[in-house]
């Protein structure tokens, strides 16, 4: 029988038979190689696109805000008593709330000498305060309160008297403030309006505000001039909606954006736009997203993509969870129930190993678009 089936077969059907398969195959991934090159070059177009959006939003508005910082200095430069009405009607005709939601308000903060905060005290008791003091308590050279803040209302009371030169980070971005008389950000600090609920890290605008008949053209002479600072609270969540909006709500768009204070590290986060992803479900656990090799050649490239795509994807669905060590964050209460990682395991199994733990106390996400780009050199050494 089988004599009979091969003296069937024509040789030169059989050789183009094999040609043809192998151009089908060979057209089948030079078409699949050029249309994942495509859709790379799309996706980076559309990132770079995003980024120099956000870039542009963030800017513009923190632009804004230092103008309506300044605006308040004009209006003490020209004004011969501040009041705290007076602050208010300057607030209220800004209309910051309206035209720049994120902000948590517009105030100022006094300096005042040592010798200068007795008297002081007893004259924002006199306008209705009798409880008013400047904390926290202690003898200081100089102190500095916060005497005006809109909107003059819940969290914003928490700071009515808090003194700002108290704190190393404060004080810094303050005294740079006055130094160069510009509008001056903050590190990463803790502010005083936040309560247990809903903490957030923030940071601070200042601008200066300057004895307007004294000359103010050297630093020694800012310094002697400096009679407070106007000044903006920001809590970096509510200031980065009202600037970005809904610019991540889209799931086959979004990416991860944090932003840091000084350094990339843990302690100097202020923002991280998917930090809510464990909020916005008490049941996930532990997050975790795939890598993006930014300097490895194109066919290692596409070869990552298929296995992200297809085997990894097929991974997920078949077990439920999926962990990507060096990408991943883990809830603090889980781990601890856990009895932290492995140590036992040297290297390989140790993201599965946690994954499978994790899994027995709460959901654990894989998210495609969870992205952390890294170098290739991972590779080596693995």
């Amino acid at each position: 029988m089988f004599q009979y089936f091969f003296s069937e077969i024509n040789f030169t059907n059989f050789l183009k038979t094999i040609v043809i398969l192998i151009a089908g195959l060979t057209l089948t991934g030079l078409l699949t190689t050029l249309m994942y090159h495509n859709l790379e070059n799309q996706a980076k177009e559309e990132f770079a696109s995003v980024c120099n959006e956000i870039e542009i939003k963030i800017a513009t508005r923190l632009h804004a805000h230092a103008l309506i910082l300044r605006s308040g200095a004009a209006f003490f430069s020209v004004s011969d008593t501040v009041t705290r009405k007076k602050w208010e009607e300057f607030s209220t005709h800004s209309q910051t709330k309206r035209n720049m939601p994120g902000i948590q308000g517009v105030g100022f903060s006094s300096i005042i000498q040592k010798d200068q905060l007795e008297t002081h005290l007893q004259q924002i008791r006199h306008e209705g305060f009798p409880d008013y003091t400047v904390f926290p308590a202690g003898e200081r050279a100089v102190y500095t309160s916060i005497i005006f803040l809109e909107p003059f209302s819940g969290r914003n009371l928490r700071a009515f008297g808090f003194d700002m030169f108290s704190e190393p980070v404060r004080k810094k971005a303050m005294e740079l403030s006055c130094d160069n008389d510009i509008a001056m950000l903050s590190g990463k600090v803790e502010l005083v309006q936040e309560t247990t609920e809903d903490l957030q890290y923030g940071t601070l605008m200042y601008v200066p505000v300057y004895r307007p008949e004294m000359p103010v053209n050297t630093v020694e002479q800012r310094r002697n001039a400096i009679i407070g600072w106007v000044y903006s609270p920001y809590r970096m969540n509510d200031l980065m909606k009202g600037i970005l909006g809904r610019w991540d709500k889209i799931e086959q768009k979004r990416i991860r954006m944090q932003i840091y204070d000084d350094s990339l590290s843990v302690s100097s986060i202020l923002y991280d736009s998917q930090k809510k992803e464990f909020k916005n479900s008490e049941k996930v656990v532990c997050l975790s997203g795939p890598y993006v090799y930014y300097d490895i050649p194109k066919y290692q490239k596409f070869l990552v993509w298929i296995y992200w795509n297809i085997f990894a994807r097929i991974a997920y669905l078949v077990t439920g969870y999926m962990v990507v060590g060096g990408n991943f964050a883990i809830r603090r209460d889980v781990l601890e129930k856990m009895n932290g990682f492995d140590t036992t395991i040297d290297f390989y199994g140790e993201d599965t190993n946690t994954a499978r733990r994790a899994s027995k106390y709460g959901k654990v996400k894989f998210n495609f678009h969870f992205n952390i780009f890294t170098s290739g050199r991972r590779f080596f050494g693995q």
